[in-house]
């Protein structure tokens, strides 16, 4: 397997590669993502060491709904904090935008990564602020 963006070559086992690998989102499992993101109770710890382990097993496990729980978690404690988020929030935050957003570009068929990071952030702010 090669990864475009970190322009990494992965080998895996034949029969290792079900337990380890995972299909790309189909178009409805996207959309389901989507929704999820715009109306998901993303609660994270209040203490920053405990937030950030927390977010870093979400992170690794490769789960589009995890992931939006990372993302929708750090947007809302941003706003509440006023756009202030520290290096480990703001790093996690970003890696999980990247994540999902490189997943469903493919799974919904857009150009843009970064089309789709901002759609992300706006799925967010729209039912944060309200």
């Amino acid at each position: 397997m090669y990864f475009d963006r970190e322009e990494l070559k992965l080998t895996v086992g034949r029969k290792n590669l079900d337990d380890q690998i995972r299909e790309v989102l189909k178009e409805d499992e996207a959309e389901t993502v989507l929704e999820y993101l715009s109306n998901c109770d993303a609660k994270l710890a209040k203490n920053w060491k405990k937030r950030s382990r927390n977010n870093q097993e979400r992170l690794t496990s490769g789960d589009p709904m995890k992931l939006c729980d990372v993302i929708r978690g750090l947007l809302l404690l941003k706003h509440k904090r006023k756009g202030d988020l520290s290096n480990s929030d703001r790093r996690q935050l970003n890696q999980a935008l990247e994540l999902l957003a490189e997943e469903l570009v493919h799974a919904l068929g857009r150009d843009s990564l970064e089309t789709m990071m901002e759609e992300l952030r706006e799925t967010c702010k729209t039912t944060i602020a309200a």
